[in-house]
C-alpha cells in the first residue's frame, strides 16, 4: 500500500505516524479498526463537511442508533466543525480534523473531534437570546447552544496541542 494520495488508512489505523512529507487524507478515506471504531480525517475546508455528515450517519447506523440520534449528533458534530474551520484556523491555514465514532459498552455512542488549531472551548455553556427579534440579537452562540442541547454529554480538553472535543449519546 502507498502513502500516494491518501492511501494509507492500513498504516495509520495500525497507529503509524504521519510521514513529513505525506498529505493529510483525502476526503472519503475512512480509517477502521476491530474494535467498532471508525475514524475519518479530512483537510480543514468547508466542502468537507458534507463527508463528514454522511460518515456520522453511515457510522452511527452501523451501531445501530436511532435515526433521531444520528440526526441530532450530526447537526452537533457539524457544528462543531464549522467552528474549528470557521475560527480555529487562518483562512489559508492548512491543517486537518479528525473525527473519530466510538460505540461504548452502555449502549452509547461516543464522538471525537480533534484538530489542531487555536484552542477555543465550543462547551461553554451560553444562553443565546431568543426573545429579540432577528435584527437585535447580537450573533453567536446559538450553534453551540444547539450542541449542548442536541447530546447527552459534552466534553473538552487541549492535550499535546491538538483540541479534542467529545460528545456522547444514547443508541436509543
Amino acid at each position: 500500500m502507498s502513502w500516494r494520495n491518501g492511501s494509507c488508512h492500513k498504516y495509520l489505523a495500525q497507529g503509524c505516524r504521519r510521514r513529513a512529507n505525506m498529505r493529510i487524507l483525502d476526503r472519503g478515506t475512512h480509517i477502521v479498526n476491530p474494535n467498532r471504531e471508525f475514524q475519518i480525517k479530512v483537510l480543514n475546508k468547508r466542502d468537507n463537511i458534507p463527508e463528514i455528515a454522511r460518515f456520522i450517519d453511515e457510522t452511527l447506523k452501523s451501531f445501530g442508533m436511532a435515526d433521531g440520534n444520528i440526526y441530532d449528533m450530526n447537526i452537533a458534530v457539524e457544528e462543531a466543525c464549522t467552528n474549528i474551520i470557521q475560527y480555529g484556523y487562518l483562512p489559508d491555514e492548512e491543517g486537518a480534523i479528525e473525527v473519530l465514532c466510538k460505540l461504548l459498552e452502555d449502549h452509547k455512542v461516543a464522538v471525537l473531534i480533534k484538530d489542531n488549531g487555536k484552542p477555543f472551548d465550543q462547551t461553554q455553556s451560553v444562553q443565546p437570546d431568543t426573545t429579540s427579534s432577528l435584527e437585535d440579537r447580537k450573533p453567536g452562540g446559538l450553534g453551540r447552544f444547539f450542541m449542548s442541547e442536541l447530546v447527552d454529554e459534552i466534553y473538552y480538553e487541549c492535550k499535546e496541542g491538538y483540541e479534542i472535543i467529545t460528545m456522547i449519546k444514547h443508541l436509543d
